[in-house]
């Protein structure tokens, strides 16, 4: 019961972050264009990413851990990398000049790829373990 809960808050967690993205006012992808010169990270790496968080979230939901969870991690380890080389891990909220910056994307994104990693290494043990009782009978 808990790794359902687990599983589906990790799904509403990564829709609405998705949903965010593509609708909020966050710089993370205008930042990556400026930091880096990569002209396509926004709009057309926002909407990929967007695209992957909703399917990752609703693989989740509809009870498909492994595949929900494996992807969830594919794509929190590109943002953990991205803000560990371009964005860093204090980020600022917005492109204003002198904007506050704070670390909350960092952790949240390291909290839900520690959580995905934990839905989907479960549901690799269970699926696994299962094939090894049967393979020993």
């Amino acid at each position: 019961m808990f790794r359902k809960s687990l599983s589906v808050a990790l799904g509403l967690f990564l829709i609405i972050m998705g949903i965010r993205k593509l609708l909020g006012d966050m710089p993370i992808f205008e930042l990556i264009e400026i930091y880096t010169g990569l002209s396509f990270a926004d709009p057309y790496g926002r909407i990929i990413t967007v695209a992957f968080e909703i399917f990752a979230g609703s693989l989740l939901i509809a009870g498909k851990r492994f595949e929900g969870g494996a992807l969830a991690m594919l794509i929190l380890v590109i943002a953990l990398l991205f803000h560990l080389s371009v964005l860093g891990i204090h980020m600022p909220v917005s492109l204003a000049e002198n904007a506050q910056t704070s670390p909350l994307l960092f952790i949240l994104a390291l909290t839900a790829f520690a959580i995905a990693t934990l839905i989907t290494m479960e549901e690799y043990l269970d699926t696994h373990q299962g094939f090894m009782m049967i393979i020993a009978e």
